[in-house]
């Protein structure tokens, strides 16, 4: 019944008559009543459903439960009666069973240290594990005591050990290997013995012709053995495809679209085709129709026309495959220098000293040929100089010449070039010589080498750090001190000597401001100002052009390069392509260029004509991440630093010559160099790792430290008169209406006009685009949202004359309903992030709004993006437009792209990199790919053409898909005088150790009790832990510290005339007030409001439901609601108990009748109440429960007495009476008749009690016993106490995610980080995340909006993404689908009156599920509700759980389904248990119970996975009224809701107990998720991996009554037609991924390194970067 065919052919009932019930099945089988299955018999009665109908589990046909039954030798029949499992699966430490029953002490005897193990299997000595032999010595630990790699036990490393049949002993004594291994060109061993010729004869050694195929050559990383199952299967597993030999395998069927036919007829990957190897055997891929890429100069060809690294040649193995590359190789060269070689003619390699010495020492006697003896000198060959050598001579050239090509004749050498430290400043080159002089305002030294500074005084240092900007002076020992602070993130800094002024960017501000500096004292003058910040999102290289006054910069966001006068007028794009990762801007106006850094996808250094002509790049070997330049104007040399190879060099203006001047050596003193700048004889840059600034001599490379700083230094100047010398300004006088722009060369100018303008004679006009409007008295074009937004954008002002009054602040969107967007960029982005959709649309003018040049315009949103970013297989337009087919196939990519064959553009540097990123494998042509070098500073992987920059390695990161890269960690060594090692044998440097930010990967570098790093000038440090944070944020009426201490000891906080002042503290937006939320914390915003109809007021003029008075809860705060006044006239609801509480007649909810406290004078809400008794207590004849010190003691504690009636004076008389199970001695007088500790009396007599089923009384995994209970710890945690009582994960320390508010944190207890990850929203209610992306997902219900940001985004530096969902109104709580990539979410809806958007919208209470696997995410109403709150999924089991607070109490409030929405049930065990449930979790560590809080109630409880028991786990007694909840390891975590103290996180172990605070001090506590890798069980199977659904994938239970299910159910999203959604994706649709089935076939034959992969670590996330505000070093 499986397609395994392709075709279905395998199943044809016209060709097999798969249904005759004549047909039979094989001995040892049985046939399925469906007729169409045979499976083993060993199967019957196992539990599984194998045959699909159920009938191997009939208890008719096999009496499965019959005792009488057996196995089969050599198994075991388990307890249950129905497993037979194989006899080496007992006593393995796996319950195999079940029932635990193969693990039993009593039948095995497990732990009896005479049990033996089966025969060729070792016994661990943890005596539990039986391991096969051939796991002994292997380097990995079976046994898990690591006893099978016992050196006494086994001796590993005798060399007389021997392997099993069939494997092949390594070299290196250690490793035994299968024998198909041998030969496959994969180094097996490790030691490359598998491979060698010499003992293996590896091309021409035979295979076992019974099991395997003899290859004629094999294909790379495969055996030349193929098994014999793989001859004919249409996939060529041989070099030469002789296994799909027509002649024995017959034609082939027609080929797919992805594939080549050969002349043959054999199909082939079309990859495969033109890659040198003859894959169709019959060389028909190969030949004339191809065209070969030539081989550069990096590269040699070999004679099949191979491209192989040079590194590759002459290396003693045959790359080429034809051993071109071992032909006439050199002789090799002594690395100490003491021996010379000579080559004979044969080749062959002799000692130089034996050539002419009269004995022939080469074979061929070339070494004593006829030019011994005689000196050749005489015939003057050489146009200066003659050396006579034993065979030969040697010319040589005078001082000032070099040999030419010919190496005889001498020309001159440029000294000012090939050796520019030869003159300190100015050099000029003659014929063999040269001569120095010096630029304007130096003296030349009567040396005639260095020059002296003759005027400008001393020079001093600006630079840029974090919050400051810094001035010092340049000697050894000066400090550095603050002239500017209060900034976010300052980043570039320049200034304008002449103009007094600094002109620096912050990229969190998103702003180029300057102020006025006294540059030769450093006082700051004041008149700080912004002068753009329009557009700007991450500037990073700036620069002055102090002669013609104009500013230049680069931004990483938008990929340009602008120019503007320094006052920010008349702003100009000069470049818009080919920039990936701009930064360290340096000018040259005396030759008319800009010249900048590129690190991102392709690394170069770049140079333009300042009018933005003449553009050059510099790409070589040794520039792979540079960092920051500058140029010396006295010697015309320009400086840079390189962050990845670590190095500080120098070239001329040209880069014809480049020389390395520092490099990371035992000193490290270049770690990780950032900025540089350079002033007379000395260089100074900027270091992050040390987070030091150094200088050093500008030829010799001498260094020294000039000082350290608590942040990092970002970029720096050397302030000077002569930094910025006197030049003739070229723009004057100029006749230019605009810009006047130095021209390349220096000598010339050019007229341009603004960004938008254009020149009309004498004048600039604007030529505004669509959506934009010039400004009055000045060329600017200013979009339509920039109007009346609160900041004056034209200089007159006139974009703010006659506008409407606004409430958000300046700068912000004001939606049309008065909501406020912190950023433009949200504007026609596709998503709804005003709440009236205002920001999209013709509202929006989104269709209207023209692109700029360099952008593309999205079809549908009218969002304008980077054309970059179009055909990248990634949906930034919300339609999808940018990802067209019929776009992708004609779409030029753009430079530093790459062109797959079906039209993708992928980043260059993703080419050959072993990740299929077209889709199509065209960026990964095998052949092409194996030859190509990696770059320099990059390592190779071992089993694969990877290449990884040499730092990925030991990084804990599988880089290289084969974990070559990690191997051999534990002996990497950090350097012990400037690096700290991880203890994931990372090495980070020293400074990063407690610096509050994690850097290693495991919180190694931040454990509990490190010295923390000093707080610098404008940071409080927080008083309980050592925290720094902002010096702004003290006294803001925001605890940032955990333990509050940056609000103590504060004047009173002043809030803002757009901001209510809260009575506990802090500042909150006007608007949040009297909309029936506690944003205060102290509900102080909630007071004096109007109340409602359905509302009673209480005596402090709160608002609380009238169902909320008099039912004994306090919801006011000042108990009015509860008062006399209130209850008099009270009228019950129909499912309360009216009774007498505190002396008056209250309504008791139905939530409190029998939950074991009584309330009601006369504890009526206690009687006739069904009880479930505990092991603890005794169960009376009436089901009632009391303890056992009741039982006996002449009281009538049961109310029918039966505590006293089992009672007996003696145990004989107790004996012999009719009791069943023990009796139970209470004292020498009283004996009672019991059941005993875990089990229960029942009609039926004694039954065991479940414990694990109904107390979980285990921290995590519990298996249930006769009488009792196990304990364990799940799958990734590790026991670190008794029988499961401490269980500890596996992997990072866990990170606790909380909202706060408007804010979402995170925070690590044990390592005292604290941090944002999102700030400036308005409610966060909920939070989920997916652990495999790093996505965190949260609700925000005031701003309508589901969002998602990564759970690294740190100090908040990136505005999270809104997922754009349609249908959304008041979503509340969340769940991530963390396995078939969905997400759940409850919306509260709008008020029946309130007006939508769109009329079809479905704008009640629901419960939706959206599709997060690709843009737009399709979703779809699971469920209608009346209030739905807390929503929790469990994939692995394919159900979902919610809360509806609007229920009416007499039913549930608790509510599951399957996660399709199907088998929609109400939880009846929680009807009218519940009476506010706001949080949910699902515990899979602990058998997948639920667990879930009530903030009203003041409960936390938990009900199993199917609904069938509700318990109750603590209410009261310090829980200060649980909000949400979740549930990880032993603990369990919740915020706190009271309104009677700040919010808190606290704590209690799953099973009871204490309360433990947490975390204090949090204004508005709401979500709460514990984030570790082993929070879900990633390892479950996902059902929707193969995902054929066209829109969502819904998982859901295995198995449906009997039957079992796909595991999963396509769906349509809400208003889809069902009809238009069914069936799977066509051929005619976009291709997802390029892996056909067949291609993933032949791949899985490779041997492959488990573990996941990490995708794109290295290069995918620069391309991420540019979208964010992160720093990137």
């Amino acid at each position: 019944m499986d397609d395994d065919c392709g075709d279905n052919s395998d199943e044809s009932e016209d060709l097999h008559s798969c249904m005759d019930p004549g047909n039979t099945c094989p001995a040892e089988y049985f046939k399925c009543l469906n007729g169409r299955h045979c499976i083993p018999n060993v199967w019957i009665c196992d539990m599984d459903d194998d045959c699909g109908d159920n009938s191997d589990e009939s208890e008719d046909l096999h009496s499965c439960m019959d005792p009488g039954n057996t196995c089969p030798a050599e198994y075991f029949k388990c307890l249950n009666s129905r497993h037979c499992i194989p006899n080496v699966w007992i006593c393995d430490m796996d319950d195999d069973c079940g029932d635990n029953s193969d693990e039993s002490e009593d039948l095995h005897s497990c732990m009896d240290p005479g049990n033996t193990c089966p025969a060729e299997h070792f016994k661990c000595l943890n005596g539990r594990h039986c391991i096969p032999n051939v796991w002994i010595c292997d380097m990995d630990d079976d046994c898990g005591d690591n006893s099978d790699e016992s050196e006494d036990l086994h001796s590993c490393m005798d060399p007389g050990n021997t392997c099993p049949a069939e494997h092949f002993k390594c070299l290196n004594g250690r490793v035994c290997i299968p024998n198909v291994w041998i030969c496959d060109m994969e180094d097996d061993c490790g030691d490359n013995s598998d491979e060698s010729e010499d003992l293996h004869s590896c091309s021409t050694s035979a295979c076992d012709s019974t099991r395997y195929f003899t290859c004629q050559r094999n294909r790379p990383g495969y055996s030349r053995c193929i098994p014999l199952e793989l001859l004919c299967d249409g996939t060529s597993h041989c070099g030469y495809a002789e296994d799909e030999n027509t002649t024995m395998c017959g034609t082939s069927q027609s080929c797919l679209g992805y594939e080549f036919t050969c002349d043959n007829h054999l199909c082939i990957p079309i990859w495969y085709q033109c890659d040198h190897d003859n894959d169709c055997g019959d060389g028909s891929d190969e030949g004339a129709t191809c065209v070969y890429p030539t081989c550069n100069s990096n590269q040699f060809t070999c004679h099949t026309g191979c491209c192989i690294p040079l590194s590759n040649r002459c290396d003693g193995f045959d790359h080429c495959r034809d051993n071109s590359d071992e032909e006439n190789c050199p002789c090799p060269d002594d690395p100490t220098g003491m021996t010379e070689y000579f080559q004979c003619l044969n080749k062959q390699c002799i000692v130089s000293t034996l050539v002419c010495n009269g004995v022939p020492n080469c074979m061929d006697s070339s070494d004593e040929g006829s030019t011994c003896g005689i000196n050749e000198c005489t015939t003057n060959p050489c146009q200066h100089s003659c050396v006579d050598t034993p065979s030969s001579y040697m010319c040589l050239c005078p001082d000032g010449y070099v040999l030419a090509d010919d190496q005889r004749n001498c020309v001159d050498l440029n000294e000012c070039v090939e050796t520019p430290w030869l003159c300190d400043q100015v050099c000029m080159n003659s014929e063999g010589s040269y001569a120095c002089s010096c630029a304007q305002g130096y003296t030349l030294s009567s040396d005639g080498y260095n020059c002296t500074v003759n005027q400008g005084g001393e020079p001093h240092l600006l630079f840029a750090n974090r919050y400051y900007i810094r001035w010092m002076d340049v000697g050894v020992g000066s400090q550095d001190r603050r002239i500017a602070q209060d900034f976010d993130l300052v980043m570039a800094i320049d200034y304008d000597y002449t103009g007094s002024k600094v002109y620096f960017s912050d990229v969190e501000a998103r702003a180029i401001m300057r102020m006025d500096v006294d540059l030769v004292s450093g006082i700051v003058l004041g008149n700080l100002e912004t002068i753009h910040n329009h557009s700007i999102f991450n500037v990073e290289g700036l620069a002055v052009d102090w002669v013609t006054k104009k500013l230049y910069w680069t931004d990483k966001v938008t990929d340009l390069l602008e120019v503007s006068e320094l006052d920010g007028s008349n702003r100009l794009s000069l470049l818009s392509s080919g920039l990936f990762e701009p930064r360290g801007l340096a000018l040259d106006p005396q030759n008319g260029y800009v010249y900048w850094c590129d690190g991102g996808l392709r690394p170069y250094i770049g140079r333009l004509g300042m009018d933005g002509a003449n553009k050059m790049e510099l790409h070589d070997d040794r520039v792979t991440w540079p960092n920051g330049l500058t140029i010396d104007y006295t010697s015309g040399i320009v400086y840079w630093v390189d962050a990845h190879l670590d190095y500080v060099a120098y070239s001329d203006l040209n880069f014809q010559t480049i020389h390395q001047l520092l490099h990371d050596d035992d000193r490290h003193t270049v770690a990780h160099p950032f900025a540089i700048t350079v002033f007379d004889k000395t260089i100074y840059y900027t270091d992050w790792n040390l987070k030091k600034i150094f200088k050093a001599n500008k030829y010799s490379g001498a260094e020294v430290e000039l000082t350290s700083t608590i942040h990092r230094p970002f970029d720096i100047k050397v302030v000077h008169p002569l930094r910025q010398p006197h030049m003739t300004n070229i723009c004057k006088p100029n006749t230019c209406p605009g810009l006047c722009l130095i021209a390349p060369g220096g000598n010339a100018y050019t007229c341009a006009c603004a960004e938008n303008y254009v020149q009309s004679g004498s004048y600039c006009i604007p030529r505004c685009p669509a959506g934009q409007n010039p400004c009055t008295g000045e060329d600017k074009c200013i979009p339509w949202y920039m109007q009346c937004n609160g900041v004056e954008d034209c200089r007159s002002g006139n974009d703010e004359i006659g506008c409407p009054p606004r409430s958000c602040q300046p700068g912000e969107y004001q939606c049309n309903d008065g909501s406020c967007l912190t950023s433009i960029l949200w504007l026609c982005d596709g998503d709804r992030d005003c709440p009236d959709n205002s920001d999209e649309g013709t509202q929006a003018q989104c269709s209207t709004t023209e692109c700029a040049a360099w952008q593309f315009k999205c079809v549908d949103s009218g969002q304008c993006i980077s054309r970059r970013y179009v055909c990248t297989k990634l949906d930034y337009c919300d339609d999808g437009s940018d990802e067209a087919y019929p776009l992708c196939l004609t779409h030029d990519c753009v430079e530093g792209f790459f062109t797959c064959d079906n039209g993708y553009c992928i980043p260059e540097d993703w080419k050959c990199d072993l990740v299929n990123d077209c889709g199509d494998g065209s960026d990964e042509p095998y052949q092409e790919c194996q030859n190509t070098p990696c770059p320099h500073g990059w390592i190779r992987c071992q089993t694969n053409y990877r290449c990884i920059p040499e730092y990925a390695r030991c990084d804990t990161y599988d880089n290289c898909h084969d974990n070559s890269d990690e191997v051999g960690c534990e002996e990497v060594t950090c350097d012990p005088l400037g690096e700290f090692r991880c203890t994931n044998h990372r090495c980070i440097p020293q400074p990063w150790y407690c610096d509050f930010q994690e850097d290693c990967g495991d919180f190694s570098d931040e454990p509990r009790g490190c010295e923390p790093r000093a707080c610098s000038e404008s940071e409080f440090r927080c008083v309980s832990r050592g925290l720094c944070i902002k010096g702004r944020w003290r006294c803001d009426g925001n605890p940032d510290c955990s333990d509050g201490s940056d609000e103590q000891g504060c004047d009173p906080l002043v809030c803002g005339p757009d901001q209510f002042e809260c009575t506990i503290g802090g500042c909150i937006a006007r608007n949040l007030t009297c909309n029936g939320y506690l944003d205060c914390g102290d509900r102080s915003d909630e007071i004096n409001c109007v109340c409602s109809a359905d509302q009673f007021r209480c005596g402090n003029t709160f608002c609380v439901p009238l169902s909320h008075v008099c039912d004994t809860y306090d919801d006011c705060g000042d108990n009015s609601d509860e008062s006399v006044d209130a209850c008099r006239t009270v009228v019950c609801e129909p499912n309360a108990t009216m009774c007498i509480v505190d002396n008056l007649l209250k309504c008791l909810p139905e939530h409190k009748r029998c939950d074991g406290i009584q309330e009601c004078f006369d504890n009526e809400d206690e009687r006739d109440c069904a009880r479930v008794c505990t092991a603890n207590t005794f169960k009376c004849q009436n089901g009632e429960c009391i303890m056992w010190d009741g039982v006996c003691n002449m009281q009538q504690d049961c109310s029918d007495n039966s505590d006293e009636t089992a009672c007996y004076k003696d145990p004989v008389q107790c004996q012999t009476s009719t009791c069943q199970k023990e009796c139970v001695t209470l004292s020498n007088t009283a004996i009672v008749c019991s059941c005993g500790p875990g089990f229960v009396e029942t009609a039926n007599g004694c039954e065991d009690i479940n414990e694990c089923y109904l107390h979980n009384p285990c921290d995590q995994v519990c298996h249930n016993t006769k009488g009792g209970y196990e304990c364990s710890c799940a799958v990734g945690f590790t026991d670190r106490g008794v029988h499961g009582n401490d269980c500890k994960a596996n992997g990072d320390v866990e990170v606790i995610l909380f909202g706060d508010g408007s804010e979402l944190r995170k925070y690590v207890l044990e390592y005292n980080r604290y941090q944002d990850i999102v700030v400036n929203e308005s409610r966060i209610d909920s939070v989920d995340f997916d652990f495999s992306s790093g996505s965190v997902y949260f609700t925000d219900s005031q701003l309508r909006a589901v969002k998602k940001v990564t759970v690294g985004n740190d100090n908040a530096t990136e505005a999270p993404d809104n997922l754009g969902l349609d249908n959304v109104y008041a979503p509340v709580g969340i769940a991530v689908d963390w396995l078939g990539n969905n997400t759940y979410f409850t919306d509260q809806g709008l008020p029946p009156d309130a007006h939508g958007r769109r009329a079809a919208a479905d704008r009640g209470p629901k419960v939706v599920v959206a599709a997060l696997r690709s843009h737009p995410y399709h979703e779809k109403t699971l469920h209608t509700a009346t209030k739905p709150s807390a929503i929790a999924v469990n994939p692995r089991r394919g159900l979902m759980y919610w809360t509806d607070l609007g229920v009416p109490e007499r039913g549930t409030r608790l509510f599951m389904s399957w996660m399709n929405g199907e088998n929609f049930s109400p939880v009846h065990e929680a009807a009218g248990k519940l009476d506010q449930p706001t949080g949910l979790s699902v515990d899979y560590g602990g058998n997948d119970t639920v667990y879930w809080c009530d903030a009203r109630s003041d409960k936390i409880g938990y009900i199993t996975y199917d609904g069938s028991y509700f318990a109750i786990l603590q209410t009261s007694g310090g829980l200060s009224n649980p909000f949400q909840l979740d549930v990880f390891g032993n603990l369990i975590y919740w915020t706190t809701s009271s309104t009677s103290e700040l919010g808190m996180i606290k704590t209690m172990n799953k099973t009871g107990g204490d309360i433990t605070d947490f975390l204090s001090g949090i204004q508005r506590p709401t979500a709460i998720r514990v984030y570790q890798e082993q929070r879900y069980p990633l390892d479950v199977p996902n059902p929707c991996a193969r995902n054929p659904c066209r829109y969502l994938c819904l998982i859901v239970p295995q198995l449906k009554g009997n039957a079992t299910t796909k595991g999963f159910e396509c769906a349509c999203p809400s208003g889809v037609p069902v009809d238009h959604c069914n069936g799977t994706l066509n051929s005619t649709e976009w291709p997802t991924t390029g892996m056909s089935t067949r291609q993933t076939t032949t791949m899985s034959l490779t041997r492959q390194t488990s573990g996941k992969y990490i995708y794109r670590r290295i290069h995918f996330n620069r391309m991420e970067s540019r979208t964010t505000l992160s720093l990137s070093s």
